[in-house]
């Protein structure tokens, strides 16, 4: 009995010295043990430990071993890869700054911005992750400005149906917002992705309806018309203005109107024009293949002291309903 009893203490005395090893008190051992390490299943399972303490130390000692090696900063990335994933299962309020030493922008880290815009896109693809781990990430991608964004983008585009890439987008929306917003004129995906963030995207597309290029008009045009399958509350301005004889709303966005080509609209959209006429306004009238428009915008014109001829006629300009 008495060995059985001893062998059994052993055990225990061998499970808890394992244990204390792995403790958030030995995390400069950890990290020690896990560079010298050639299991990587051991590697994996110290770095689930050095993540499980929440002690931003942890990723602060691999990163400063990452400046001082060459011939083993591999194993320091594969290992904040997986101080990340295991991160993806928290909730603790300690997580955005454990988060943030890693990703953030930094230049006294010897790991590349590229490197850390990796991690934050790779993580951000992990699968029902925490919402403040993707909060975290979101907001260290913010901080990197547009070097992240087009990464997100680039990643967007090869899934689409990425629920968790367009969380992100909608996180931090406005230099996402600055950067697409550039591409919208030959960049469809552009247009799907603003138009799937929503409200903050509303402000910006009507500013750009008035620009002066009639590409862009027509395109931030675009943008709120695709924008009614995914939010149509965030435009409800502009979808009511018809019914409620909205002439300045409709004369200000007279190019979301001409691309969503409502049957019936087109009183409206005349008036609008007779009491807000421009020449660039009327020249897009003109041009929009309704021909109650056509007609109509021919009547302002001459109203207005111009002569429309087949020269004024050939512009190139945008069809009606052709943002549907």
């Amino acid at each position: 009995m008495k060995k059985k009893k001893l062998i059994t203490i052993s055990f225990i005395y061998s499970v808890v010295l394992i244990f204390s090893s792995c403790g958030s008190n030995n995390i400069e051992d950890q990290v020690e043990q896990l560079i010298e390490s050639n299991d990587a299943e051991e590697r994996t399972e110290i770095a689930y430990s050095l993540a499980d303490s929440l002690d931003t130390k942890a990723s602060k000692l691999l990163i400063d071993f990452h400046s001082r090696t060459q011939s083993k900063k591999y194993l320091v990335i594969d290992a904040l890869e997986v101080m990340l994933k295991r991160y993806s299962e928290k909730t603790d309020i300690k997580l955005d700054k454990c988060i943030s030493t890693i990703t953030d922008p930094n230049p006294q880290h010897s790991i590349s911005n590229k490197n850390k815009i990796s991690f934050i896109v790779n993580g951000l693809m992990i699968k029902n992750s925490s919402t403040i781990f993707q909060k975290s990430l979101a907001k260290s991608l913010n901080n990197h400005g547009k070097p992240g964004i087009e990464e997100i983008v680039k990643k967007w585009k090869e899934n689409k149906s990425s629920k968790e890439l367009l969380y992100t987008i909608s996180l931090y929306p406005d230099q996402t917002i600055e950067y697409l917003s550039e591409k919208i004129i030959d960049d469809k995906d552009a247009i799907q992705l603003l138009a799937r963030i929503g409200e903050p995207v509303v402000n910006v597309m009507k500013q750009k309806m008035g620009n002066s290029n009639q590409s862009i008009r027509f395109a931030a045009g675009d943008v709120l018309v695709e924008m009614l399958k995914y939010h149509p509350n965030a435009i409800t301005n502009l979808t009511s203005a018809i019914d409620k004889n909205g002439v300045r709303t409709i004369a200000r966005n007279y190019p979301f109107y001409i691309r969503l080509g409502q049957p019936g609209s087109e009183t409206i959209l005349l008036k609008a024009l007779r009491q807000n006429f421009s020449t660039s306004m009327c020249v897009d009238y003109l041009n929009c293949g309704s021909k109650m428009l056509e007609d109509g915008a021919t009547n302002i014109a001459r109203i207005n002291g111009y002569e429309v001829t087949s020269g004024f006629m050939g512009h190139s300009g945008p069809r009606w309903g052709s943002g549907n």
